[in-house]
């Protein structure tokens, strides 16, 4: 929204976002099932659900009073930004690379 001047192609990209995104939470909650022994499976589900909990009020505290000294637009750009950076360290990251790597089935 920070780029975008027309409201409804920020909607129509945020739309298409959302529709998007079982395409990355499916496959991060299947290595979690996958990676994690059964024993500690509820607790690492439960702390994902904490951190993502307390994620919105925290946005809020800092990025509400901050809103104040900078205009929104450059807020969005800025974290925009950021998150962009935050992808290419996911993706130049080898050992998360590889735990996603499919284990080849043994031939019968």
């Amino acid at each position: 929204m920070g780029v975008v001047p027309n409201f409804w192609i920020y909607l129509f990209i945020m739309g298409v976002t959302g529709i998007n995104m079982p395409l990355f939470n499916t496959p991060a909650t299947v290595l979690l099932q996958e990676k994690v022994d059964e024993d500690f499976l509820g607790r690492v589900f439960g702390v994902m659900g904490m951190i993502s909990s307390i994620m919105m009020p925290l946005g809020m505290l800092i990025f509400g009073p901050l809103a104040d000294i900078v205009k929104i637009e450059w807020l969005l750009i800025g974290t925009g930004v950021l998150l962009f950076i935050q992808g290419f360290f996911l993706v130049g990251n080898k050992p998360l690379v590889e735990a996603g790597r499919q284990i080849p089935e043994p031939e019968l």
